[in-house]
This record gives structure tokens, sequence and C-alpha cells, in this order.
């Protein structure tokens, strides 16, 4: 079987096996979207100041600097999460982020545009969002497999090399799954940002 095709369906299996804290990440992420919705002026100018930013990076750039800038900045910010998943606090607190100023924007946006403004973010958030929680999910279960060797919080035997696996895990997933719902949520965004500019 070809390698990248294998280490694909190792991912798949593993997303599956762990889906419950991909769920978890969901939940929270989509707690705080509902919250960022009813509460959209709550740190509204922090947040416009956030994503004005981001804009001005990307103004009067063609599809392919506004897409390399899309899929690296979200590439670097999954890895991030991954990686500081030691914490257990850092994907708690990237989901609860990330769904609030998804939120306030969907909102603020709507108010504009009206419901049209939702087909500018579901053909790329169905696999933004599904990738971000894979990262916060893997980071997470890095920390706990950290948190359970530190404290004992399971057999000897269940403990040895419960790290070294999280680690393998989360990065077979990064690369096979993540990297590319990244990098097709990037060119679907960017896309559309050049077509309704």
């Amino acid at each position: 079987m070809n390698p990248i095709r294998k280490n694909f369906l190792v991912a798949c299996r593993l997303a599956s096996k762990h889906r419950r804290l991909v769920s978890l990440m969901f939940f929270v992420m989509l707690i705080s979207f509902l919250v960022g919705v009813i509460f959209p002026h709550a740190f509204k100018a922090t947040i416009d100041s956030i994503v004005n930013s981001l804009v001005d990076k990307i103004l009067g750039k063609g599809f392919i600097e506004i897409t390399s800038f899309i899929i690296l900045n979200n590439l670097k910010s999954a890895l991030f999460v991954l990686l500081l998943g030691f914490t257990v606090i850092v994907p708690f607190f990237s989901a609860t982020v990330n769904g609030f100023i998804i939120g306030i924007v969907a909102m603020d946006k709507m108010t504009e545009a009206g419901p049209l403004v939702f087909m500018k973010i579901i053909p790329h958030g169905i696999f933004e969002i599904p990738a971000l929680c894979l990262s916060m999910a893997f980071g997470l279960r890095i920390g706990l497999a950290l948190w359970i060797k530190a404290f004992g919080l399971r057999s000897k035997k269940k403990r040895e090399g419960i790290v070294k696996s999280a680690f393998k895990e989360a990065f077979i997933v990064y690369i096979f799954l993540v990297v590319p719902l990244l990098v097709l949520a990037g060119l679907i965004e960017g896309f559309l940002i050049v077509l309704f500019r």
C-alpha cells in the first residue's frame, strides 16, 4: 500500500479512536460560538483590531499570496495548539477564543450582508473547523498523557510509552489530516475572498 495512503488511514483511525476528545473541543467551540452570537458586542473593539490587522496583510494581494498567507497562518496556529497541548489549558483556551471570534464576526457580517455571509464562511469552515478541533484534541491528548505519567494515574505498564505514543499519534494526525484539511480550506477561502471583494 502507498505509504501516504497508509498513514492517512492510520490518521483517520486515530481521529475515530479519540473522537471523544475531538467532540469535546468541538463542543467548547460551539458553546463559545453561541456566546459570540448572543453577545456580539463583547470585546468587539479587540476582535475588530485582530481581524483588521489580518485583512491589512492581504489587502490588494492576488489569489496565490492570499491563499499562501491563510494556509501558513492556519498551519502555524494548529501546530502551536498541538505543541502547547501539554499545558492542557491552551487547547481549551484556543477552542473558546476561536469559537467566540467566529460567532462575533459572523453576527457582525450578517448585519451588513444578511444570511449570505454564511455562504462565505461554510465552504471553508467545514474543513477548517474539523482541522482545528483535531489539533486541539490531540494537543490535549499529549497534555493528558504527560499528567497521567507525572502523577501515576494508571498502572506502571499502561504509563510506559504513553507520552511517546501521544506525540507520535498527534503528528501523524497533524501531517496526514490537519495539513490537507487546512490546505483545502485555505484554497477555498482564498478563492472566496478574491471572488467577493
